[in-house]
């Protein structure tokens, strides 16, 4: 698998690229998750999306009660299980599995299936970003009707492939609340020889408050074009101690001018904050020959 420098790869396509190593998504990206067990976050449409930090095995799965003001209700009375192979993986995951196999390099959904399973922290940080990993590998519980703003215990109950309890158990008390996105600031940008350097300002990544933006992307409008498009790295995730962002962009020759914006995405992929555009200014760019 091929993975590439931190912060910065890609070209003008949508497919996916690893902007960050391994390591520093293990380290970085979801540095608050280890306390507690559970974390919740409201979708824009308010829904509430709970992860638990289990690792599921294949065909095991869990059922779900909460608890609100000392009334228990069970939410999943049918396991909800984890996929066993690759074409239950890609059913699941749509059109976004295409794009996850030529980002692990793999040419069949059953590869793709066993790279996932294979790699526990990799799946996490899936999981995280794209709902549809969670789901798959029944990581997440989306409650429907949620109770924003008061305390809620949510108990996962952890059960084999028979449906009955491990013994294992994940709890927590989660109060989710609604919150206003943080937009990209400080949009920058900056060009040399092949390529072009896009900047931007974002805090520091901290799960322990109501903030749960995960990764951004970047978008583009071409002079003439009549809207913005996905551009550049697939997938640049927010990092623990990074403050200052930044993705390079291939120069395009036939083209002197664009704008460029960011937009920061939430776990659960629906609260998008999105940056002022900025212009790019390309004409007096020299590029030498062997890059056209």
């Amino acid at each position: 698998m091929k993975i590439e420098n931190p912060y910065t790869t890609g070209n003008f396509n949508p497919l996916f690229a690893l902007s960050l190593t391994i390591g520093l998504l293990i380290l970085q990206a979801i540095p608050a998750w280890s306390q507690p067990a559970l974390l919740g976050a409201l979708s824009a449409d308010g829904e509430a999306y709970i992860y638990h930090d289990h690792r599921i095995q294949p065909g095991f799965g869990y059922l779900l009660s909460r608890t609100v003001d000392g009334q228990t209700e069970d939410l999943v009375t049918e396991p909800a299980r984890a996929v066993t192979n690759g074409n239950d993986l890609v059913s699941i995951l749509g059109p976004l599995s295409t794009d996850l196999m030529h980002l692990m390099e793999v040419t069949s959904p059953q590869m793709l299936y066993l790279r996932l399973t294979a790699d526990p922290d990799l799946l996490t940080i899936l999981s995280l970003t794209f709902p549809e990993v969670a789901i798959a590998f029944a990581q997440v519980f989306i409650d429907t009707d949620p109770v924003p703003g008061r305390a809620a215990v949510y108990r996962f109950t952890i059960v084999d492939s028979n449906g009955n309890p491990t013994g294992i158990a994940i709890e927590e008390r989660l109060t989710i609340r609604d919150f206003t996105p943080t937009t990209p600031a400080n949009l920058s940008a900056s060009h040399e020889q092949n390529q072009i350097e896009v900047l931007w300002d974002y805090p520091r990544l901290d799960f322990s408050g109501d903030d749960r933006m995960i990764r951004f992307r970047l978008l583009a409008k071409m002079e003439g074009d009549g809207r913005f498009s996905a551009t550049g790295p697939g997938l640049i995730m927010r990092q623990n101690e990074v403050t200052r962002y930044r993705a390079h962009l291939p120069y395009d020759p036939t083209r002197e001018r664009f704008e460029v914006m960011v937009q920061a995405i939430d776990v659960t992929g629906t609260f998008i904050a999105l940056s002022d555009p900025i212009t790019v200014e390309t004409g007096k760019l020299v590029v030498p020959a062997s890059a056209l």
